[in-house]
């Protein structure tokens, strides 16, 4: 029996404005804070079958900041964009714990895909802090539209 194409798991489904009134940033900066203790790839996955496969935790709390930013700008009717983008991430550990600040924007920026922007190769700019505070751990994002005459020329 032959798969219809609508079928297929291998296709990329394409995100689609929800209506026409739904608009990108017009040049001005979004901002949010997600709570919740960050969290990172790094050093959390297998490799299984040909595969990276990683733990439920990271899977859910990718998928809760995905909904989350999702929501957000349904409710600020706006769509995410195509355009290159800065950001500026700021995270708030409720631990001690060891956690490479470096390794934590993966995972953030995986989750933010066609929530805040198409793909996360539009981050050309990218600015990370971290602090601790232990009552209320969470994630502050500031995303920016940008212009850049010399990537856009190359």
């Amino acid at each position: 029996m032959k798969r219809s194409p609508t079928n297929s798991k291998s296709k990329k489904k394409k995100i689609q404005p929800v209506s026409q009134s739904f608009k990108c940033f017009n040049g001005l900066p979004i901002e949010f804070t997600f709570k919740g203790e960050p969290v990172t790839k790094s050093n959390n996955g297998q490799w299984f079958h040909g595969h990276w496969c990683f733990p439920a935790r990271i899977k859910n709390y990718e998928k809760a900041l995905k909904v989350f930013v999702q929501d957000w700008m349904k409710k600020n009717k706006l769509h995410f964009t195509t355009s290159l983008v800065r950001m500026t991430v700021v995270y708030f550990y409720g631990t001690k714990r060891k956690k490479d600040l470096p390794n934590l924007p993966k995972t953030t920026c995986d989750a933010l895909e066609d929530a805040a922007y198409e793909n996360d190769f539009q981050v050309h700019e990218l600015h990370l802090y971290r602090h601790l505070d232990r009552k209320n751990p969470r994630v502050e994002i500031r995303i920016e539209e940008m212009d850049d005459a010399l990537w856009q020329k190359a």
